[in-house]
């Protein structure tokens, strides 16, 4: 087969790929698709396994052509035919998620697509849709003014005493038990923040409500011994 244009990963199919591939690949469908799909499907057999090869014949390597062919050209990769009814060019199906269509989100209406009853306006920048899009700006630009209301303004100054050289103990909140520990450390300061520490032995940040400060702990005599 002509695999030009084709990665090593995708030039072996099995058994359940060209189904997906002729759905996934050719959106818009060309009046010969039925006519190119049929010696693809012919050779999938239909009790088997992804571990199955494909027997390619002469006449599924000429449909694969032929369909590489049809997706490389017009009117695969055109614009929508204006011969042909909008419903069938446009594709105008609501999102999982949203339950509404990109035109709905844009235009914050749906398309007249001739189906149902007319939809008064359907040329665009009326005078509904310009007051729409000055209503929309001005609901956002209150609610933008709300959020920036309540958000919290940047600390200019430490909100803590802890300097680094200090010793602090961290509040474990990841306790196992109910007779341990509450705080573990003491631990040395390395660098501050307005609203956090970085303590020795740990690679992550600890907010400063988590800390207390702690006496410096006595040096520890040496423990080797002169040996005879």
């Amino acid at each position: 087969m002509d695999w030009e244009g084709y990665g090593p990963e995708e030039r072996c199919w099995t058994p359940t790929s060209p189904p997906p591939f002729i759905g996934n690949i050719l959106k818009s469908p060309s009046p010969r698709q039925p006519e190119l799909e049929g010696p693809l499907r012919a050779i999938i057999p239909t009790k088997a396994g992804n571990a199955v090869q494909l027997a390619c014949t002469p006449e599924a390597e000429k449909a694969f052509v032929e369909l590489k062919q049809a997706l490389q050209s017009l009117p695969a990769q055109g614009l929508p035919d204006p011969n042909k009814p909008f419903t069938q060019t446009v594709r105008t199906r609501p999102q999982k998620r949203t339950i509404l269509s990109a035109f709905e989100t844009v235009f914050g209406r749906p398309p007249n697509t001739g189906v149902g009853p007319p939809l008064t306006d359907s040329v665009l920048l009326t005078d509904s849709m310009v007051q729409y899009c000055m209503s929309l700006h001005r609901a956002l630009s209150i609610v933008s003014k709300q959020v920036q209301a309540v958000l919290p303004s940047p600390a200019d100054k430490h909100l803590h005493d802890i300097a680094p050289g200090n010793w602090v103990l961290v509040k474990d909140l990841r306790r196992k038990q109910w007779n341990q520990a509450r705080w573990t450390g003491p631990h040395q300061v390395l660098l501050t923040t307005q609203t956090a520490v970085k303590i020795e032995g740990r690679g992550t940040w600890v907010h400063h409500t988590h800390c207390k400060k702690a006496p410096t702990p006595a040096p520890t005599p040496s423990s080797s011994t002169p040996t005879d």
